[in-house]
């Protein structure tokens, strides 16, 4: 057929015995409520894992003590060979409940309140109970014979007597003649068709349910734009309310900063000072010594090579790389060939009055000869 003709709309209509229904009672007076724990509550009532199920669920009591809900439950397997044809042939297929449309017709026909729906068709029958507009239970059954039998059990399980709707095929609206009311279905086919002739008159619009269901899925992942406008504003506040810590660490990174410079400029001004613990106080300290009540005599660089080319022999080997002078402290960083000859020149600087608090240290060996480092006071000739 699909191949021979080109279908624009497909309606699949499951009957009740290809749907499970449950009905839960929940405490929560929130349907937003129930739609976050429904799943929770419905695993393991159905004979067939959640995964493979279709469900759909919507309010059918509301009291002081919370819901009474209706769930519906489709196997999957039973849609997938129809999703496969619509994407084969393209064409827009609805999905319904026996239930969903014999309720739809009623609705055109009946005002809303408490009565109940009859399909007939053949060797099937199906019993419906509404309440207020909306379907509370349900019966069904495939009849060898009798169906009027059949029909008054339901009604004794339903409860009392109530205005009941006949919808189903026309030959066999004799077996209900006491109906109340019956909603015809044109033509006496023995059914098949009787779905079809009740889309018909409406196959330009779309079939609804004449209540709001609520449809629960296996769990994904939903971006709303809600969601998305909320977490902005949570990482603005955050941020606004971590300022002051990111200020800090960065505040802390240039005082580090600042303390690493004046510890060099510290050590290479007062290089005869090892044990650095507060430089601008320790540098405090070197200048209140350095006061012009205690200014001492300054002595030129080229004073003091001369007085130490004058004191080392010629022939031991004796390079200055560096020469700090800061009033009277001295500070020397050398080299020379070897420990005897570090020895000579200490004694050398130890014996002239130009030198006091001569001091050897730093001493390290590399390829080019030992470096060490000389700190002495220099004195008034």
């Amino acid at each position: 057929m699909l191949d021979e003709n080109r279908v624009r709309d497909v309606f699949l209509v499951f009957s009740r015995p290809k749907v499970f229904f449950r009905t839960l009672n929940f405490s929560l007076t929130s349907l937003k409520k129930i739609a976050l724990v429904i799943e929770g509550e419905i695993a393991g009532l159905f004979p067939v894992p959640l995964q493979e199920l279709d469900i759909h669920w919507h309010p059918i009591r509301k009291d002081k003590d919370g819901f009474a809900v209706l769930v519906c439950a489709i196997e999957r397997k039973l849609l997938a060979p129809w999703e496969q044809l619509r994407k084969k042939y393209h064409f827009r297929l609805t999905v319904g409940f026996e239930s969903s449309v014999i309720m739809n017709t009623l609705e055109k026909s009946a005002r809303r309140g408490d009565c109940s729906a009859l399909f007939a068709d053949h060797n099937y029958l199906a019993y419906y109970r509404l309440r207020d507009g909306i379907m509370t239970g349900g019966f069904s059954c495939f009849p060898e014979k009798d169906h009027r039998a059949r029909f008054v059990e339901f009604q004794q399980l339903s409860g009392s007597p109530e205005n009941v709707y006949y919808f189903g095929n026309q030959r066999l609206e004799a077996d209900f003649s006491d109906v109340q009311s019956v909603i015809s279905v044109p033509g006496d086919e023995e059914t098949g068709t009787v779905f079809f002739k009740t889309f018909a008159p409406f196959s330009a619009q779309k079939i609804s349910v004449p209540f709001k269901t609520y449809r629960t899925k296996p769990p994904r992942t939903i971006f709303h734009p809600g969601l998305i406008l909320a977490g902005i504003v949570y990482l603005s506040i955050v941020f606004y309310l971590l300022r002051p810590v990111f200020l800090e660490k960065k505040l802390r990174r240039q005082l580090d900063y600042e303390k690493a410079r004046m510890e060099d400029v510290f050590r290479r001004t007062f290089p005869d000072v090892t044990n650095i613990v507060n430089p601008l106080a320790q540098a405090r300290e070197r200048l209140k010594v350095a006061s012009p009540g205690n200014t001492p005599v300054r002595i030129s660089p080229v004073a003091i090579m001369a007085k130490i080319a004058q004191i080392v022999p010629e022939q031991i080997p004796f390079k200055v790389f560096q020469l700090t002078a800061n009033g009277q402290n001295l500070f020397l960083s050398c080299q020379t060939d070897g420990l005897k000859q570090i020895d000579l020149i200490g004694k050398k600087f130890m014996a002239d009055s130009f030198f006091s608090d001569v001091k050897i240290s730093g001493i390290s060996f590399t390829a080019g000869g030992v470096n060490f480092t000389i700190s002495a006071k220099l004195q008034n000739e």
